[in-house]
């Protein structure tokens, strides 16, 4: 097939697939996945723990996230697309309630092992799968400007996220802040249950 302009990609027939890998693109970095990495440190030190002991559990969480990113490419054809997402999401969600609650009762290993099961969650779900999903979902003469906006709104939204996070944490605290990420999280648990297809197979 004929490659197609760039203004193409907001043709009504590609609209609800655009639509879906921006909001998968985007839901995924409004989890707070960069914020663990990039204050990961910082915060586990303002829960009480010492300087050498965040950097370990950083270590950690880091880890879990190399290994079940591997898990995803196990079972991302086997499972199909949506019900990994959906189990990622929900773990996810939950997670994150679980990092914002630890938060108020100070230094635990319970956070650690929390953020580690995050991380987890998002590596084998929400991670790749919005661009397994922007990669199946358009034909080939299209695919490459409709990734391109799925990556553009996911590195917009990643600033957003970096720059509001402080700003965010000053105001309702650490607690508050994963339990926000959490909530942004809930409508996506509908999406894909809803609108999004299933592109396996």
């Amino acid at each position: 097939a004929n490659e197609k302009r760039f203004v193409d990609v907001f043709h009504k027939r590609y609209r609800k697939p655009l639509i879906i890998a921006m909001l998968l693109a985007a839901f995924a970095q409004f989890s707070g996945i960069n914020v663990v990495f990039y204050y990961g440190t910082s915060m586990l030190e303002g829960a009480g723990f010492k300087s050498d002991s965040a950097l370990s559990g950083m270590a950690i969480i880091g880890f879990f996230n190399m290994i079940f990113t591997v898990v995803a490419m196990k079972y991302v054809d086997k499972l199909g697309r949506r019900l990994l997402l959906q189990i990622g999401t929900i773990g996810a969600i939950a997670c994150l309630v679980g990092i914002g609650t630890t938060f108020g009762s100070g230094a635990s290993n319970m956070l650690i092992v929390l953020m580690c099961a995050f991380v987890a969650f998002f590596a084998f779900s929400l991670g790749p799968i919005k661009f397994i999903f922007a990669s199946e979902i358009f034909p080939t003469n299209i695919r490459s400007h409709a990734m391109s906006i799925a990556i553009l709104t996911m590195w917009l939204t990643d600033t957003i996220v970096g720059q509001f996070t402080p700003a965010l944490r000053e105001g309702v605290g650490p607690t508050g802040t994963f339990l926000i990420f959490a909530a942004i999280l809930v409508p996506q648990i509908f999406m894909v249950w809803k609108v999004m297809p299933e592109t396996a197979g």
